[in-house]
């Protein structure tokens, strides 16, 4: 009976331990996008591509070689600007990283995560690999975190990003 209450309680540990959110180590930056697909800038940015994705910077919204610069008062983007993926899951079609690199950005400076590598996206400064498959999971072990992720929702074809 006791061996039976301890299962249960390192069972109810490992489940709420594992319901929390990763914490990063990248300062907390504003994040506030919005991208409305039914508009023809993004008409293509839909569940069924998988791993397309926009990138959200200081200048505004990158899609296909293009730029959409923000409005007035537009574009919290992040600490390193905000990368939205499209990931084919039923559940949610998208989801938005920092394109910081969590290895090297704080000992660095900011060092962006820009290469993007069939599903990974690569530090240019320190070479990890960060599959985006597993939501930003580093491959290379030279970062012991993932990107960091922000809440991604979309209704009625519009993509809210935000943290």
């Amino acid at each position: 009976m006791k061996k039976l209450r301890y299962i249960l309680l390192f069972l109810s540990a490992l489940t709420f331990h594992s319901c929390t959110e990763p914490v990063s180590s990248l300062p907390a930056r504003p994040v506030g996008i919005q991208i409305n697909t039914n508009q023809d800038f993004f008409v293509h940015f839909q569940p069924v591509n998988l791993y397309d994705y926009v990138i959200a910077d200081a200048e505004g919204l990158h899609y296909h070689n293009q730029i959409r610069r923000y409005q007035e008062g537009h574009g919290a983007h992040g600490y390193g600007g905000v990368i939205i993926i499209v990931t084919g899951s039923e559940l949610n079609p998208y989801a938005s990283f920092d394109m910081a690199c969590p290895a090297c950005s704080l000992s660095t400076g900011k060092c962006h995560v820009t290469q993007m590598d069939g599903f990974f996206m690569v530090c240019p400064d320190c070479n990890e690999r960060y599959d985006m498959t597993a939501y930003g999971v580093p491959t290379k072990g030279k970062s012991k975190e993932r990107l960091k992720q922000y809440n991604t929702h979309v209704v009625n074809g519009v993509i809210r990003i935000s943290n």
